[in-house]
């Protein structure tokens, strides 16, 4: 785990993924040094990232992600969908590894697929291991809270407001249970028409 105390939630449901990543920037152990740190990536139209990790690491990986993204619709004249650029980025974090300065970097990647009409979440982790497919996803210790919410809540037919609901679920959770503070949340809807800012959620 990069930054085990930074917190990266994902929810995919039928028709959209709902996305959050906490602002804070930690020092030596809890230690806060900024609470405005963006961590998301526009990957795409319809496909979005958040890293954890040290920002030098989170601003290298994130700038190299969406350029070598950009550069591929460019070349070849179509974007890649979020399942493809899933792949992409993982083997581009397991090659990085062999060399003498590796990212260690987490990222969780969300996004739409229009021609499949289904909404996509993975994650990946700084040794390049990954996973599709997600119903629901965590990066950070925070997550270990939030299994059994999920465990309960989680339905993939949630509308919005629903999916809202047990997001702030979690991260209150973690606001509670956490011996870092965690007090503010960048979150992003992807659906059909794209990638949206939502307002950030203040626990």
């Amino acid at each position: 785990m990069a930054a085990p105390l930074n917190f990266i939630v994902g929810i995919a449901c039928d028709n959209f993924v709902l996305m959050a990543a906490d602002k804070c920037d930690f020092a030596d152990g809890a230690v806060t040094l900024t609470q405005n740190q963006d961590k998301g990536f526009r990957l795409g139209e319809k496909t979005h990232m958040f890293c954890s990790g040290s920002p030098g690491d989170v601003a290298n990986f994130g700038g190299l992600a969406v350029s070598s993204l950009q550069q591929n619709k460019f070349r070849f004249g179509y974007e890649l969908k979020p399942k493809a650029a899933h792949h992409f980025l993982q083997k581009t974090v397991a090659d990085n590894l062999r060399s003498g300065n590796a990212w260690k970097v987490d990222a969780v990647i969300g996004g739409f697929n229009e021609v499949e009409n289904k909404a996509f979440l993975g994650t990946i982790d700084q040794y390049g291991a990954g996973v599709a497919e997600q119903s629901y996803v965590f990066q950070g210790f925070s997550g270990r809270f939030c299994y059994s919410i999920m465990d309960e809540l989680y339905r993939k037919d949630m509308n919005e407001e629903q999916a809202m609901e047990v997001l702030q679920k979690c991260l209150s959770q973690a606001k509670t249970r956490f011996v870092a503070s965690l007090p503010n949340f960048s979150v992003v809807k992807i659906d059909r028409s794209g990638v949206k800012q939502v307002a950030d959620v203040d626990v």
